[in-house]
């Protein structure tokens, strides 16, 4: 357990547990736009993250105050008054009653409202769910105690993560306060970070983490500005990843910090964020015969960025190369075996079936998913991949699309191994290019 001297500023959350009404981010008064005018009602805005996000206006009350509302058959738009207090109410404010016929009850969801004074904002706190739950073999002071920390940075900004001892998928899993190292923030700065901080994130994650909501906080620990929405969040567990919780703590640090080094050049940038984007679908709950191809898709982009912009590759000579030999190559130089591993007889089995033993796992990778893209040579008989070579292809082409972006973003520490599923989280090796 690490001391010090001067305990740290504890970091807790903006916004009270979710009630029955979800995480209520603000309660007041309303300005409700609809085809009959502006009106003015007292409700609360929401945000519930299970069983799906879902961010809105919830009003509750007598009919003759929600009347004007209710009756209209428009989308109405909701907006914060100018001035409002920002301050976060500590649980649900709305009314209580008989929902009969003298009682209203309206729910409208929003898309993004920001609201308050950007430039009073000396830091901020984001929120975030997506089980990103770290495990901490030391603690730091704090006030009031210790508190598990990590501390990362991304261009132009300090950040620090702490997490939520909880079990409940409707609540936050943590938050990150940011500090700015240029100065103020600007709406573009938001921005971009929330986009980076997705990434990062969620590749750690193995899964979607939803980043929001963000609070601006000023020098008299009040809050000044709010960005609120929906945050784009898979609620359902990752097949496989890479990072379990004991790794988190180190693994993080040196992620933010290989993206950093990338994020100097936009194109590289790009590149990576739709890799990652890919890995992540590849990795979600849709059937296999559809995660095959979204890994596929990641690896030619990789390759393409990598043979033509990395090593300097011809338009010619790449065009000559197809799709496995392409991955090969991209494999050769991220240092990543090519060999069909043991783990994995399936494909061993359809080599030997194919009379291509001398074909490595990329080739046989992407003879799998071009018989998944294309159709089948007979239509008397159609084939495809039996089940088994679909389960064998789909861990072997995201191993390699996972290792890919690990070795782009120069990260040479421990990782659980996708290729022998089954195994304790604890029982991680080097990256194949760090041993």
């Amino acid at each position: 357990m690490t001391e010090r001297n001067t305990p740290l500023p504890r970091i807790d959350r903006i916004y009270a547990q979710p009630g029955p009404d979800g995480i209520v981010l603000y309660a007041g008064d309303l300005e409700v736009q609809t085809n009959a005018g502006l009106h003015r009602a007292n409700g609360q805005i929401e945000l519930h993250l299970f069983p799906k996000p879902w961010f809105g206006a919830h009003f509750k009350g007598p009919f003759r105050d929600l009347g004007p509302i209710s009756l209209s058959s428009d989308r109405r738009t909701v907006a914060i008054p100018a001035n409002a207090s920002l301050e976060p109410p500590p649980e649900t404010t709305l009314t209580s009653g008989t929902l009969d016929g003298s009682w209203a009850e309206i729910r409208e969801s929003i898309g993004v409202i920001t609201a308050g004074n950007l430039a009073a904002a000396e830091r901020f706190v984001i929120h975030f769910a997506g089980a990103l739950r770290p495990r901490f073999r030391s603690l730091q002071l704090v006030e009031g105690g210790h508190q598990g920390r990590i501390e990362f940075a991304l261009p132009g900004w300090q950040l620090t993560l702490v997490s939520v001892d909880h079990g409940d998928e409707e609540d936050f899993d943590g938050m990150i306060e940011a500090r700015p190292t240029g100065g103020s923030a600007v709406d573009e700065d938001i921005g971009r970070l929330r986009s980076r901080l997705f990434a990062v994130l969620g590749l750690v994650a193995g899964r979607e983490v939803g980043v929001g909501p963000i609070c601006g906080i000023a020098a008299d620990s009040k809050v000044a500005w709010v960005e609120w929405g929906a945050p784009r969040n898979r609620v359902d567990p990752s097949a496989v990843r890479w990072c379990p919780p004991d790794l988190v703590p180190g693994a993080l640090p040196a992620i933010a910090s290989g993206y950093s080094a990338i994020c100097g050049d936009n194109a590289r940038e790009t590149i990576v964020e739709r890799a990652i984007e890919m890995l992540l679908s590849a990795d979600s709950a849709e059937v296999v015969d559809v995660r095959i191809p979204v890994a596929g898709s990641g690896l030619e982009l990789l390759s393409w960025a990598i043979l033509r912009i990395e090593l300097g590759m011809s338009k010619k000579k790449f065009k000559l190369l197809d799709a496995g030999e392409a991955c090969a190559r991209l494999c050769d130089w991220a240092e990543i075996p090519t060999a069909v591993p043991e783990s994995l007889p399936h494909l061993a089995d359809r080599l030997e079936r194919l009379g291509k033993c001398d074909w490595g796992g990329p080739e046989i990778v992407f003879n799998v998913r071009n018989k998944l893209l294309h159709p089948p040579s007979s239509p008397k008989e159609p084939q495809w991949p039996n089940p088994d070579e679909l389960v064998d292809a789909w861990q072997l082409a995201t191993w390699y699309l996972q290792l890919s972006i690990l070795r782009l973003l120069g990260y040479r520490g421990e990782y659980w191994s996708r290729l022998r599923l089954g195994r304790y989280g604890a029982d991680t090796e080097p990256v194949p290019w760090a041993e």
